[in-house]
């Protein structure tokens, strides 16, 4: 169908009604709708050139590419500079191809790259001035960009393991008895009336809509009687029972939920009288009475006194070493004391603060050796013994206190037995304080003299009769539980009343809103609702049924295999690769059951592809893809292709056939609007200008019309200035746009040295670089001339360039290929070419090459374009 639409396309160029093919030759070549007939009439009768086209692009900043302008680099001539039907972009690798790539994709995705969040650019298209840049990224037509970027996007797994290819689908094959079945499936459903905005009365979806608005109305009378009675309980809970400190306790937020809770429960156990007056002051009083704040227990006294009586006694007998001490001072106790208070006051002074005399270094050696350091360690030991017993005695005297025990903190019917432990308790109490008054006595007559231990030492008393005060705590302890136990008991009898009372004011509620009535009611209209929910279901799921079976019907006409077999169709056809495949795979993923393709060899999931059956892969998958774009009758206004570097560690055959693939999906039908390529790869390049390449009317200078191929070549090349790279495009050089190969080239140098031109001095004056390479390329070409005409040598010149001339080289043919090729010679490389002997020795190698080879020769001159009878 493609090819004849291709043909419509052409005839129709010319404007002839007459060549539109008529109804019966439609019907015999294709099947095809009214809608497609006069799409191809409209077209027809439009002349071919005004497809409207990408013409140039701007790039302010992209990547490497910046302060990139068209017009300064290309031309600024809207006829002659613009990008063409058919675009070809050489460029090493790292040149910035792929990052013009990117633009376009960006226009694809309506996005700008991610890695270019700053991008600024310009396209201009002829589509009535539209404009595409940065902020503007929609575009009528459809672009389709191969990068590598459409490898991420599409096929991630190649690359990482954790990645994944997604799928696509392909339009399937007519099936009549499968679009009759979704027919069929379609009239049960019903289709909507557009006008009335209905579907037809009987057919599933008219029922489906009736009884949703049945299960809506019972469901709408169910829940409001339900509500009803809700806000009714929801009231009488939160401004009646809530409120009422007789009917619940405030902290426990008493609600809807639990009114609901207690008339279960009332009508469960069938409580239906209600209290009488004496009754309800009854369980007030209950409810009125004080109750206690919790009392914490009072934890143990951790000291033990005696260990203080022990400690005192070992002080109070312990002996000091006399050595040098003053008689004067051990006699008198009070006069000790008062040197020893002088010593400090005396540290820094030279006279007596007292009578005045000077304090000679000798009598203060003395004083300082009576006070000895055993003496000091005793006192100090003494002096925190006595610090301890105030701190004890502080803390038993404000122990109860301390602990918040207090007796308006008990209950009436246990303040006795409190009374009864204070009492023992402050007795206690003040039993300790005089045994701590006996020992305070003793350890200070023992600091008055620190030197004299105290022989007579009885604390019998105290150590025979010690004041058990945890005792006492314990009692006291026992006596705060039987306190918290009165306080349970005494809410739990409160909440009995409470609840009494509650339910007392809920019975009568219930009888007031006739409470079985309203339940009766509801639970009818909830049966109702409950049958219509049913049927409502029922319907949903038969209709559902119908949806899932049309759809996997429509799954038949258009799945993901399709696209499956036409990708492994074009990897055996075009690249003889069998051993790889690619099926689809449905797979769980982010909880739902996905299809997905994978990639198999010998119906094994293949692992560790080569770089080169990646890129295979990859492109075969985008020319599945774009399958459908492809065979669209609008394709030709509306799809640009772009495929950006398809050559990755492909050997040559592989090269071609991917020459091959791009022929006769793309360029060969001619269905498409524009077609960028770019590549590293000479070899490709070479292949590439062998496309099929649509033709452009233009004017001549005389007026009259003629074609050319609608096609540009463009270079894509990097420069570094100043440690900062950019990127250039520009029209690629003729060495490498017209010529097939080298071979080519070599011929056209010397088919240009060998033309008759009288400013031909002029010409080599400007290119002298042409003239001195000309001996090694006649050289080359004879080289290569010979070695495929004579393929059974390795010194193809030595062998046979005598049988090339007939047995006799010619002496300036000779020289040029012999002497000029080289600089062996001194004298050779001071020497300039005569311009008269390398036309001469042009013309005899052209004469040589057309008398052996006329038809080869002739192909050479068709290949670069020039006359063949030239004269020579």
């Amino acid at each position: 169908m493609l090819d004849i639409y291709g043909q419509r396309f052409e005839s129709f160029r010319d404007h002839k009604i007459e060549n539109i093919p008529t109804q019966e030759k439609i019907r015999k070549t294709s099947v095809i709708n009214f809608t497609e007939v006069f799409y191809v009439i409209f077209v027809g009768i439009t002349n071919f050139s005004s497809f409207t086209m990408i013409k140039k692009i701007d790039i302010q900043k992209f990547g490497l590419f910046f302060d990139y302008s068209w017009n300064s680099e290309i031309g600024s001539d809207p006829d002659k500079h613009s990008f063409k039907k058919v675009n070809i972009i050489y460029g090493r690798n790292y040149s910035g191809k792929t990052t013009l790539s990117r633009i376009f994709r960006c226009v694809e995705k309506e996005e700008i790259h991610k890695d270019y969040p700053d991008a600024k650019f310009t396209i201009s298209t002829d589509d009535d001035g539209t404009i595409i840049n940065e902020s503007n990224l929609t575009y009528s037509k459809n672009i389709r960009v191969y990068n590598t970027d459409f490898v991420k996007d599409n096929l991630s797994w190649l690359h990482n393991e954790e990645g994944e290819i997604l799928p696509f689908t392909l339009l399937g094959g007519d099936n009549t008895f499968i679009e009759g079945k979704i027919k069929d499936i379609d009239n049960q459903l019903g289709v909507n009336d557009e006008e009335t905005n209905s579907y037809k009365k009987g057919s599933l979806y008219s029922d489906k809509n009736r009884k949703k608005i049945e299960k809506e109305n019972d469901d709408k009378k169910a829940k409001s009687l339900a509500d009803d009675l809700t806000q009714r309980l929801t009231e009488k809970a939160n401004y009646d029972i809530k409120i009422n400190p007789l009917f619940a306790r405030q902290v426990d937020f008493y609600n809807i939920t639990k009114i609901k809770k207690d008339i279960q429960d009332i009508i469960n156990n069938n409580l239906t009288s209600t209290l009488t007056e004496k009754e309800v002051d009854k369980q007030k009083d209950i409810i009125n009475e004080v109750r206690k704040n919790p009392i914490s227990i009072v934890p143990s006294i951790s000291l033990n006194f005696l260990d203080y009586v022990v400690a005192s006694k070992k002080l109070l007998s312990k002996k000091i070493t006399l050595t040098n001490t003053l008689a004067e001072l051990i006699e008198n106790d009070l006069l000790q004391d008062w040197v020893d208070k002088g010593r400090d006051l005396h540290k820094d002074r030279e006279t007596c603060g007292f009578c005045g005399s000077p304090i000679t270094l000798q009598r203060r050696k003395k004083i300082d050796e009576h006070f000895s350091k055993e003496s000091e360690e005793l006192k100090e030991c003494i002096k925190n013994t006595l610090n301890q017993l105030n701190s004890f005695r502080s803390e038993i005297n404000n122990y109860l206190t301390a602990n918040n025990v207090k007796s308006d903190g008990f209950y009436t019917v246990l303040l006795a037995e409190f009374t009864t432990i204070e009492k023992k308790w402050n007795k206690a109490i003040e039993t300790q304080n005089s045994q701590i008054d006996i020992l305070e006595k003793k350890l200070e007559e023992r600091l008055q003299n620190i030197f004299i231990p105290l022989t007579e030492i009885d604390f019998s008393e105290i150590e025979e009769k010690p004041v058990d005060l945890n005792s006492i705590i314990n009692e006291l302890n026992v006596l705060i539980g039987k306190n918290e136990d009165k306080s349970k008991s005494i809410e739990e009898d409160k909440n009995i009343a409470r609840k009494s009372l509650r339910y007392n004011a809920i019975i009568k509620f219930l009888n007031d809103i006739k409470y079985t009535s309203l339940v009766k009611a509801i639970d009818e209209a909830k049966i109702k609702a409950e049958v219509s929910s049913e049927n409502y279901e029922k319907i949903k799921i038969t209709i559902s049924k119908l949806e899932a079976e049309k759809a996997n019907l429509e799954k038949e006409l258009k799945d993901e295999s399709k696209a499956a077999e036409k990708i492994n169709k074009h990897l055996t056809d075009f690249f003889g690769v069998d051993g790889l495949k690619l099926e689809p795979s449905e797979q769980q993923i982010d909880e739902e059951v996905k299809t997905r393709f994978v990639v198999k060899r010998s119906n094994q999931e293949a692992k560790n592809l080569s770089e080169g059956e990646c890129s295979l892969i990859a492109f075969c998958y985008f020319m599945a893809k774009i399958e459908d774009e492809l065979k669209d009758i609008k394709a030709k206004d509306n799809l640009i292709v772009y495929i950006d570097d398809p050559i990755s560690s492909l050997d040559n055959n592989h090269i071609f056939f991917m020459f091959g693939l791009i022929e006769s999906i793309i360029t060969k039908t001619k269905n498409y609007n524009q077609l960028f390529i770019s590549t590293h790869n000479l070899e490709f390049l070479r292949y590439l200008k062998r496309l099929t390449v649509p033709f452009d009317k233009i004017m001549k200078g005389d007026g009259k019309e003629t074609s050319q191929k609608s096609w540009n070549h463009y270079l894509i090349y990097k420069n570094k200035n100043d440690s900062i790279s950019q990127s250039h495009m520009r029209y690629m050089p003729k060495y490498l746009s017209t010529y097939t190969t080298e071979y080519n080239f070599l011929f056209g140098q010397i088919y240009k040295m060998a033309l008759p031109d009288e400013n031909k001095i002029n010409l080599y004056e400007n290119e002298y670089s042409l003239l001195y390479n000309l001996p090694n390329n006649m050289r080359k070409f004879l080289e290569c001339f010979l070695f495929y005409k004579y393929p059974d040598t390795h010194n193809p010149l030595n062998d046979y360039l005598s049988k090339l001339f007939d047995g006799a080289i010619h002496p300036r043919v000779n020289r040029i290929i012999n002497e000029y090729s080289h600089l062996t010679w001194g004298e050779r490389g001071t020497i300039p070419e005569d311009i008269a002997e390398a036309e001469e020795t042009a013309q005899l190698i052209l004469r040589a090459v057309k008398s052996k080879d006329f038809e080869h020769f002739k192909a050479l001159c068709k290949s670069i374009k020039v006359d063949h009878n030239i004269e020579l």
